[in-house]
């Protein structure tokens, strides 16, 4: 194939950051590997932040803080529909959590009240196009 010299993979066995060995998927942060203590310890930093955005779905809002401090995320719709797929799990429940994750996001990126009242628009407006009649 490509006539190229077959050689030994290098990479096989390099470990990517948040790499972890044994995770369980009973684990609602195993997504985030080894990074998932540091979610851990912002929960006990902050008991507001280990609080359920949604019954119907397993985010908390350390994951949006999270999120905006280590991962680059910037409004409503990157958290609900990128980070944690809310959106495309529940569009209903995700619609709901809307105001928490741009309270949230607010407080993180230092955003006012009418910011975080554009986001929940704006993010309204986009779960419509997932929701089921």
């Amino acid at each position: 194939m490509g006539k190229l010299p077959a050689r030994k993979c290098r990479t096989r066995a390099l470990r990517l950051h948040g790499w972890r060995e044994n995770t369980s998927s009973r684990d609602p942060l195993a997504v985030y590997g080894s990074d998932a203590d540091a979610i851990r310890t912002l929960q006990k930093l902050d008991a507001g932040l280990a609080a359920q955005l949604h019954p119907d779905l397993p985010y908390t809002a350390a994951e949006v803080v999270w999120a905006a401090q280590k991962e680059m995320a910037r409004t409503v719709e990157d958290v609900l529909s990128r980070r944690t797929r809310a959106l495309l799990l529940n569009a209903r429940a995700a619609q709901r959590m809307a105001p928490a994750v741009a309270e949230w996001l607010a407080k993180t990126l230092g955003r006012d009240a009418a910011w975080s009242a554009a986001q929940v628009a704006a993010f309204a407006e986009l779960a419509k196009g997932y929701m089921l009649a």
